[in-house]
């Protein structure tokens, strides 16, 4: 019995900002060092006319990095509802081993108070 699980799907929300390409490729290394398959996932809350042709030309772009990686397949799919919740119900869907996904921070200098920080 292995300690260590098998990593053969993994999922990766994007949102589009600028941040998403490096979080996408980020996920393509680590489902690449397993040999795994990669689940890009973008969930809105009102549906949009145009997301599903911006996931595929998004997916299109990371293409040859992901092949270079050596990421499996690269799927992707456009969800709409409550964020959190689409990205849970479609892990489980796709059977994800591991969830590679961004944060999003917000920080005002004035009112960032050092005394905070540990």
């Amino acid at each position: 019995m292995s300690i260590i699980r098998e990593i053969e799907n993994v999922v990766t929300p994007v949102d589009f900002s600028d941040n998403s390409k490096l979080i996408a490729e980020s996920s393509a290394y680590m489902a690449g060092k397993f040999g795994a398959a990669m689940y890009l996932v973008f969930v809105l809350q009102n549906f949009e006319d145009y997301s599903e042709k911006k996931m595929a030309s998004f997916c299109e772009d990371l293409e040859e990095f992901c092949k270079k990686a050596g990421v499996a397949s690269v799927n992707y799919k456009v969800l709409k509802g409550d964020v959190g919740e689409k990205i849970v119900e479609y892990a489980a869907e796709v059977g994800a081993d591991m969830i590679v996904m961004g944060t999003h921070v917000v920080l005002r200098i004035r009112s960032f108070d050092l005394r905070h920080v540990l």
